[in-house]
């Protein structure tokens, strides 16, 4: 800031530092608006594809559900139940890792079944 000759220049002078400041702030603003866009769409983007890997987390669930009661279906000691509903109690898990579980625990029950020989392939008529 240079020594005023009156009080009129000062104010300008002070008006225009105040501008500049101004006008500083808006484009940091801007700049900051913009990348906020980006991560909120990033951000989207994200949440769809979690909700569609839910949406395939629970349909191969219900896959291998009635899976198992169909191999189970002769056994008559062994009582049948709906599906059961997920869980809300546990932590976030990793849904690519559920469906490898449902999977695995689905392999492991058919090849026990037929280990023991209680699972037997229905006749086609």
């Amino acid at each position: 800031m240079t020594e005023p000759s009156s009080a009129a220049d000062a104010y300008r002078e002070i008006c225009g530092l105040v501008t500049d400041s101004v006008e500083r702030l808006r484009e940091r603003d801007e700049q900051r608006a913009q990348e906020l866009r980006g991560e909120l769409v990033a951000a989207e983007r994200r949440r769809e594809e979690a909700a569609e890997r839910e949406h395939v987390t629970r349909w191969t669930a219900r896959l291998r559900w009635e899976a198992a009661v169909e191999v189970l279906w002769d056994q008559r000691w062994l009582r049948m139940t709906p599906l059961p509903r997920p869980d809300r109690s546990t932590p976030y898990t990793d849904l690519e890792a559920c469906g490898h579980e449902v999977d695995a625990a689905f392999e492991e029950l058919r090849s026990t079944l037929q280990r023991r020989g209680l699972f037997r392939r229905r006749q086609q008529p």
